[in-house]
């Protein structure tokens, strides 16, 4: 396996995650995503970018899932709407 196959350029990464390259390289800042440095160009290795996402998708599934359980336990308040103030109109 080639390094090519290994690592993704920053926009590489970015089309991958399906995000801007901005928020790669602020992932990277953050030390969420781990890379290599060749000279001035970060590249960032495969087995992280499938990593982040499955947690990502790990997430997902979790959110969603207290979405449902808390629907169906009906936790929402709904707010009473209240009359709309009467308008008046002038001449």
């Amino acid at each position: 396996m080639t390094s090519a196959w290994r690592e993704a350029t920053t926009t590489g990464a970015a089309k991958l995650l399906g995000m801007s390259r901005p928020q790669v390289g602020k992932l990277i800042n953050q030390g969420r995503l781990p890379h290599n440095l060749i000279r001035t160009h970060q590249r960032i290795l495969m087995h992280a970018i499938n990593a982040l996402q499955t947690q990502s998708k790990r997430q997902h599934s979790a959110m969603t899932e207290l979405v449902v359980r808390h629907d169906e336990l009906r936790l929402t308040q709904r707010a009473a709407r209240s009359p709309p103030s009467p308008r008046r109109f002038t001449s």
